[in-house]
């Protein structure tokens, strides 16, 4: 247990009073000297040895004169990140062994020492340290710091190694010049990839959160961007449409982007695979009329589980980052996802899924959806009957009867297309918006459904996909009770 000494007291007391002053400006980082390392003397000791977790690199910061960094600029680099407060007593007793590490590293281009504090600059350029001159300081306000390195208390420091994992983190002060921490530092540049090492018997939200930690590193690739990334060994230039389903994990992590929840599902899975977990990808293609009219809406999950005889499998969203199910079955022909219901068309191991690119993506969504029974599209799928109110239809005049027709049209066109003959019929009420083209679509229990269309609206059919997706997401659930599918792609 830590001996608190009559000046760990005082640093305690004059942080508690600094978190009382400072409370009410924001949000104010607790320095909690109990937690710190204190030697029988009172002096600092070594820091514990840790275990791993993923790092997300999105975080922002400037230096004393103004210039703004990136943990992103360190990627590759083994990092000692740690974060501190001019009224922290505890961390201003440990800066001193922090210069010490950092003179003792300064030779060495694959090290870097990165001091941060959520406080301005000119907090930290008015604060004088002693024995920390060299030490890189910074500061992140207006920033908000990724939530891996988040504490209930500072100071906190982190040893990030070159893979971009943090292999080291302890709360509270300690001996940062000491030996043994130089040495866990070198060492970090040397070591395998943490996620070939460490080996999990069976999954655990533990685990699981820490691979979500790592998904949340990749920036999503904006529609309008043309990339040039390796895919498949090649280097390929294109919008993020030609990255779907080509790229390896590590393709993946090397670029930091992501081109949507096939990278994120592959990624999972192949992170859950070098811990020896069994893992399974699971693409299915959503049924709605949007997917049933373009054939290029899915997603993908994993399947995940130990190897004991007892294991069972987790069904896991890497996209939304959530456990759909603990207790799922391979056999399942489909799935439920944020409000969505997906007909599965292959679930097996990532490294045999056989779609490469856009066009496979389409053919396969289009083969998947033209396997769904019957009776599920039956069941899933409603007739929407549109109804404008007397209001409605004084604001698009003469025009209103030709828009409801196409709609009416559109939704008959793709019902006769796959045969469906829905179970239910929905009534929408429309009426009135705003004066640009935004529709909003709610339920009360007096009038039932009911929609407010801009007047700018055009009125096309993604009005009735927007209806479509919108009720579904409401009422459905139905797909949960399907079961008994083929391991495998459908033919």
């Amino acid at each position: 247990m830590a001996i608190i000494t009559k000046h760990s007291a005082l640093g305690f007391l004059a942080g508690f009073v600094s978190c009382f002053l400072l409370g009410a400006g924001g949000l104010v980082l607790l320095a909690l000297f109990a937690r710190s390392l204190v030697g029988p003397a009172g002096a600092l000791a070594p820091p514990p040895i840790p275990s791993v977790h993923p790092v997300d690199y999105h975080f922002a910061f400037r230096d004393l004169s103004g210039k703004e960094h990136s943990l992103a600029d360190y990627r590759g680099r083994v990092v000692v990140l740690n974060v501190w407060a001019t009224w922290c007593g505890p961390c201003l007793a440990e800066m001193p062994s922090l210069a010490r590490l950092h003179r003792e590293l300064a030779g060495d281009p694959d090290v870097a020492v990165l001091c941060v504090s959520r406080e301005p600059l000119e907090a930290i350029r008015a604060k004088t340290i002693a024995g920390i001159e060299g030490l890189p300081l910074f500061s992140c306000a207006g920033q908000d710091i990724p939530e891996g390195f988040r504490t209930r208390a500072i100071p906190a420091t982190f040893i990030i190694d070159r893979y971009g994992h943090v292999a080291f983190a302890h709360v509270g002060s300690a001996d940062w010049g000491a030996q043994g921490v130089v040495d866990l530092v070198r060492g970090s540049k040397s070591v395998g990839p943490p996620a070939e090492v460490a080996v999990a018997s069976d999954p655990t939200d533990q685990l699981v959160e820490s691979l979500f930690a790592e998904l949340r590193g990749l920036e999503m690739m904006e529609s309008s961007e043309n990339y040039t990334l390796r895919a498949g060994g090649a280097m390929v230039t294109g919008p993020k449409e030609s990255f779907l389903r080509r790229r390896t994990a590590d393709e993946i992590v090397s670029s930091g982007l992501s081109s949507g929840c096939g990278d994120y599902a592959l990624l999972f899975a192949d992170r859950c695979g070098r811990r020896g977990l069994e893992t399974l990808l699971v693409d299915g293609a959503e049924i709605s009329l949007q997917s049933l009219e373009h054939h290029f809406s899915g997603h993908v999950v994993v399947a995940v589980r130990g190897k004991g005889p007892a294991a069972r499998w987790w069904l896991v969203d890497p996209t939304d980052r959530r456990v759909l199910t603990r207790d799922w079955s391979p056999e399942s022909k489909s799935f439920e996802a944020s409000g969505h219901s997906y007909w599965i068309g292959y679930c097996g191991p990532h490294e045999d899924y056989p779609v490469h690119g856009p066009a496979e993506l389409k053919d396969f969504y289009t083969r998947v959806l033209a396997g769904v029974p019957q009776s599920v599209l039956n069941r899933l799928l409603c007739r929407l009957q549109l109804v404008p109110d007397s209001s409605f239809a004084s604001v698009y005049g003469g025009s209103l009867d030709r828009r409801l027709a196409s709609l009416a049209d559109t939704q008959t066109r793709i019902l006769a297309s796959y045969g469906i003959k829905p179970e239910r019929d929905l009534v929408i009420h429309l009426s009135p918006g705003g004066k640009d083209a935004t529709t909003s679509l709610r339920f009360n229990d007096k009038d039932g459904w009911v929609a407010k269309v801009g007047s700018t609206s055009s009125m096309s059919e993604g009005l009735l996909f927007y209806f479509d997706q919108t009720i579904r997401r409401r009422t459905e659930g139905a797909l949960a009770s399907s079961t008994a599918s083929p391991t495998g792609m459908l033919p």
